[in-house]
């Protein structure tokens, strides 16, 4: 012992205002009681002047304090107790609830010891109170703060793999109260997939650096229900190896839904915006094409009016401005437009438009080039009149326009069907596209790929994104002097 210790203890022994010293600054309270004579219990002033009462009206007597602390805790305190003297490796330390004279609660960490005669009977308990109110009411303040945010915590002894979750992490996993967690099933409640691969990834990286992790995840709860969740852990480590994990649990599907449903109405913005934009391409793009029939027509009269047949010309021209008519009330129908896309697709009968376009196009008087149209005639598909219309009339002016001149040009449109989707096919025989040169630039803005005075790079740009915006997909295959096949597949 060393001199100092044993100086002190000579002292305890000897002054009792050192005693008493110990007793009212270092504890909160100390007792004594002798297990011979239950009833027989020394109490020291801080012990009643702690709970607010006056030490000189209270007696001596283990009926005292066992009026003021809280039923179900002395039942607790009973039962270590009996542990205790059984087996003095059975530590007595528990926290209990005492009534104060204020009529508040104490929250009072309550440690004994057995005092033992030589055959090792216990005949007296020595004991000391902490008070520890202050921190249980900061805890309990962050308690509700956090079962208010949904915030649970967890801990991990590494050796003994003994793995605890407080009440919010439980409530989140909706686990019964007999419920004991273990690691490999914390694990399995994860999503199995991503969410069960990064948890498991990031456990095992945290237990070999304590790095720590912070992941948002999904997780199924033990009553089925999918919920979002963010989960924080770290790792102490002791001499270079990790003894503990512990981490945080929070619930968040409601943020997640919220900022889902954030994403969602930019996506929807970002399409209307979208749309807006391909309605100012369609009226620049397409109602060029029916005023240049018009204007052919026109130049054709002015040339030669005496080769022209009146009657002729003026079916052409009514032929073209009905066209051009009904491409005006298309676009009527795109300004129009309600925000969501869902709600505006209907059905539009695909041969019909394919014949149009194609009627449309003819009048272009161009020798050595046909149209063969192989859709069925009750081939419907979802989308936007105005859409549709300019899908194909891009795709089938392109291929008229970029024919070889050393052969006769030939457009084959056709369609099949599969459970969710109309696949449509148009092959040509035209120039074709080097796609070794040019594959990630085919739908790009102001992209073209060959000479051509009316090349603006904007045809297929505007087709791919009117594909899109009715919720189908475009795809290409090309071959450089061979011919070219866009597929496209529209909702049914």
């Amino acid at each position: 012992m060393h001199y100092l210790e044993a100086e002190l203890v000579t002292l305890v022994k000897t002054n009792e205002s050192i005693f008493d010293f110990i007793g009212d600054t270092v504890l909160d309270g100390v007792w004594y009681w002798n297990l011979e004579k239950p009833e027989d219990e020394w109490m020291n002033r801080r012990f009643w002047i702690n709970l607010g009462y006056d030490p000189e009206a209270m007696p001596h007597s283990s009926s005292s304090w066992q009026s003021l602390i809280f039923p179900e805790d002395h039942a607790k305190s009973e039962i270590i107790l009996k542990q205790h003297l059984a087996d003095p490796t059975v530590p007595y330390d528990l926290i209990v609830r005492y009534r104060h004279f204020k009529g508040t609660t104490s929250w009072i960490r309550f440690r004994g010891t057995a005092i033992r005669d030589q055959k090792g009977t216990p005949i007296r308990m020595l004991g000391i109170h902490t008070d520890i109110t202050e921190l249980m009411d900061k805890n309990s303040i962050l308690d509700e703060c956090n079962s208010a945010a949904e915030i649970g915590y967890w801990y991990l002894d590494i050796a003994s793999q003994k793995l605890f979750w407080s009440d919010v992490t439980r409530k989140i996993h909706e686990v019964p109260d007999d419920y004991e967690p273990n690691v490999e099933q914390s694990i399995d409640f994860y999503l199995e997939g991503e969410s069960r691969e990064k948890i498991s990834a990031a456990v095992e990286q945290t237990i070999l650096d304590g790095m720590g992790y912070d992941l948002k995840l999904q997780i199924i709860t033990f009553t089925g229900e999918k919920k979002w969740v963010r989960s924080l852990g770290k790792a102490d480590l002791y001499n270079g190896r990790p003894v503990r994990m512990y981490g945080t649990f929070q619930n968040i599907t409601k943020s997640q839904k919220a900022e889902e449903h954030l994403n969602e109405m930019l996506e929807m913005y970002e399409k209307q915006n979208n749309r807006l934009k391909n309605f100012s391409y369609i009226v620049a793009h397409n109602l060029r094409t029916h005023a240049g029939n018009i204007k052919s027509l026109l130049d054709l009269q002015s040339s030669n009016p005496e080769a022209i047949d009146i009657k002729e010309m003026l079916g052409l021209l009514r032929s073209t401005s009905a066209t051009l008519l009904e491409t005006i009330d298309n676009l009527t129908d795109v300004a129009m437009m309600n925000a969501t896309v869902g709600d505006e697709l209907n059905d539009v009968c695909l041969y019909d438009v394919a014949e149009a376009v194609i009627s449309t196009l003819n009048l272009k008087n161009i020798n050595n080039f046909s149209f063969v149209n192989k859709i069925g005639k009750d081939v419907k598909v979802k989308g936007i009149p105005a859409y549709i219309d300019s899908i194909l009339l891009n795709l089938l002016s392109n291929a008229q326009k970029y024919r070889k001149l050393s052969e006769p040009g030939k457009v084959v449109i056709s369609s099949f069907e599969d459970q969710n989707f109309v696949n449509v096919e148009i092959s040509d025989n035209g120039q074709g596209i080097d796609m070794e040169r040019n594959k990630n630039k085919i739908f790009g803005m102001y992209k073209t790929f060959h000479r051509h005075p009316e090349a603006r790079g904007l045809g297929l740009y505007i087709t791919k994104n009117q594909v899109e915006a009715v919720g189908g997909e475009i795809f290409v295959e090309s071959t450089l002097n061979e011919g070219t096949t866009f597929r496209i597949k529209f909702k049914k």
